[in-house]
């Protein structure tokens, strides 16, 4: 058992304990989604000075839905 769970069953923790359970949450937990236009220089340029926005990333490309799909869904989740 780790120092921090028998803390914790103890009821007692210090600021460093506090941090470490702070950090390990938000490495499991923190989700980040960033939305951007792929079209022009300037996206070209993000990508050559972030060039982890592609190495470690999940890329989801999104087409504009039609209207007739829009109502669908609409439809089903509201009806």
């Amino acid at each position: 058992m780790s120092s921090i769970i028998k803390k914790k069953i103890k009821g007692k923790f210090d600021p460093d304990d506090l941090w470490e359970i702070f950090v390990s949450n938000c490495k499991k937990y923190l989700h980040l989604a960033l939305c951007m236009t792929p079209i022009g220089d300037q996206f070209r340029q993000r990508l050559r000075n972030f060039p982890s926005l592609i190495n470690c990333t999940s890329i989801l490309w999104v087409l504009p839905w039609g209207e007739e799909a829009l109502t669908s869904v609409a439809n089903h989740f509201l009806l």
